[in-house]
Formats: C-alpha cells, sequence, structure tokens
C-alpha cells in the first residue's frame, strides 16, 4: 500500500497509464512501419462473415519510405451483428470513411488497430487534433536527444521498443555504505524519494530528492511530458545528502535504450529504513 501512495505522491500531474492507452504520438510515429491519411475505398465480407478486408486509398504519407505504396488492404474482425460474438475491443470501417492509420508489421502481417494505438476516423485532417497533427507531420525530423524517457510519463509500457535504464553497480550495495549514524534514530519504516537522470553514455547527470516543495518544471518536447527536477541543496537533510553521495559513487548504468537506440532516461526509486537492517531500494520506475 506503502508503495501505491508514493506512485500517486511522485506523479500527481499525470494519469497512470492504463495499458491498452494509446502511445504517445511521436513514439508511436517512430516505431511504425507506415503512418498515412486515406479513404476507405473497398469493404468486403468472407463468405463466413467472420473477417472483412478493407482497402484504403493513401492520400498523404506522413512518413516516408521507399516504396510508399498507394493503397493498403488489412483484414479486420467483423462486427458482433455479423458474428453474433460482441467484443470491448470491437471497431468497424465502412465505405467512405477517412482514417489515420498507424500500421506495422505482426507475424508478417501488416496491421493496425483502433485500440491502443493513435490509428484514428476523422472528418478531415484538419479534423485531427493540432499539436497532434504538427508532431505527425514533423515526424521525420524528431531528434531522439531531446527526449528524456521516463517510464511512468510516457506511456512506454505500451511500447516494446523501450528498455529501461538499470544501474551496473547494485543499488543496494551502495546504500549498504551509507553511514548509521544518518539513519539510527530516525522512525520504523522510514523512505525517501530520489530520482535519478541517467543520459545516453549511461552516466549519471542528475541525481535529486523528490520533495513536498516543488523542485521541477514540468518540460514537454514532441508531446513527451517529463518533470525535469533541480536539486536544492539548501534543503536536503544530512541523511539526504548521504544517500546522494553513495547513488552517485555507481556512476555507470546500462543506458535505456528506444528502438535499439540509446537514449536520455529518468527513474525514480524508494530508499528503505528498518531497524536491524542495510538501507536498501525498490526496483526503479
Amino acid at each position: 500500500m506503502k508503495y501505491l501512495l508514493v506512485v500517486i505522491f511522485l506523479f500527481p500531474l499525470y494519469t497512470l497509464a492504463n495499458s491498452c492507452d494509446p502511445p504517445l504520438v511521436a513514439l508511436e510515429f517512430l516505431t511504425s512501419k507506415y503512418v498515412f491519411w486515406g479513404t476507405v475505398v473497398k469493404k468486403e465480407y468472407a463468405e463466413d462473415s467472420s473477417t472483412y478486408k478493407v482497402t484504403l486509398q493513401v492520400e498523404k504519407h506522413l512518413k516516408t519510405i521507399e516504396d510508399n505504396p498507394k493503397t493498403f488492404t488489412f483484414t479486420k474482425k467483423a462486427e458482433g451483428s455479423y458474428t453474433g460474438i460482441s467484443s470491448s475491443f470491437e471497431f468497424h470501417m465502412d465505405k467512405g470513411e477517412k482514417w489515420l492509420v498507424c500500421a506495422n508489421y505482426y507475424k508478417g502481417e501488416l496491421v493496425f488497430s483502433y485500440y491502443c494505438s493513435n490509428s484514428k476516423p476523422y472528418t478531415s485532417m484538419d479534423a485531427i487534433p493540432k499539436q497532434e497533427l504538427e508532431i505527425l507531420e514533423a515526424g521525420e525530423s524528431i531528434d531522439l536527444d531531446k527526449i528524456v524517457f521516463e517510464s511512468m510519463t510516457s506511456r512506454l509500457s505500451t511500447l516494446k521498443e523501450y528498455k529501461g535504464p538499470e544501474p551496473i553497480t547494485p543499488l543496494d550495495s551502495l546504500l549498504a555504505l551509507v553511514d548509521k549514524k544518518y539513519y539510527d534514530t530516525i522512525p520504523d519504516n522510514h523512505f525517501e524519494n530520489i530520482i535519478v537522470s541517467i543520459n545516453t553514455k549511461g552516466e549519471i547527470s542528475t541525481v535529486a530528492v523528490h520533495r513536498k516543495v516543488k523542485n521541477f518544471k514540468i518540460k514537454e518536447v514532441y508531446g513527451v511530458m517529463y518533470p525535469a527536477y533541480t536539486p536544492i541543496d539548501s534543503l536536503d537533510t544530512e541523511l539526504q545528502k548521504e544517500i546522494m553521495s553513495k547513488l552517485n559513487m555507481g556512476k555507470k548504468w546500462k543506458p535505456a535504450t528506444f528502438m535499439g537506440r540509446k537514449v536520455n532516461s529518468q527513474v525514480h526509486l524508494q530508499v528503505y529504513f528498518k531497524p536491524g537492517k542495510a538501507p536498501y531500494s525498490s526496483p526503479v520506475y
């Protein structure tokens, strides 16, 4: 229960992502094979009505690749009115509809979905939310080095292409070096909230305490938001200084990666104190 309460405290400005929330637009753009705007020009049901095929005529490729097909055909599960089986994840496509599509290959088949994706029908491209359209149209110029990836605020749970950073030196071995005099008299089950920022080289760039006094600014790059923390030395307790000093001794981390490329990232952890035990940390998140 304590862990849950701390997570809520750390992220009052964000709604924690549902496992099927769409990825952030910029990140789905990068991971998709094709991103295009098109119109449904054909819809045909299978003989047993269990599936249907839709063909979309491309009006604009938002992601340029070598082949740039003029049409795409997708196979979709038929609506419950045809199959007799309804699903909460059911959606349908009709001839004449205009769609923004982010498509990728899955088990050799090109697919996309209305759910867990930014693929959606719109009356026109102008109906796409302005910021989203701006990101899509500038998608090919996205600079990953400008993004700070943070699993709790970037909906990264929906992207298998992201792997978070990992400490090379076990954090608990560093925390075991914290001088006992700093926590000998603190209350049972005391904990500290710590933020660690790691650059693309796996170097620690910032270690800061998350505190009730707001010491961060929300930054946004390509629609990807993260809290940028600033250490406030004058407010740090001796225990907090000792914790950060020891964590800084583990200078090298295995950097986070996105689509196989090293990226900047930020992680949160709690450091716990219990009688008769050395300080220890929660898993980073």
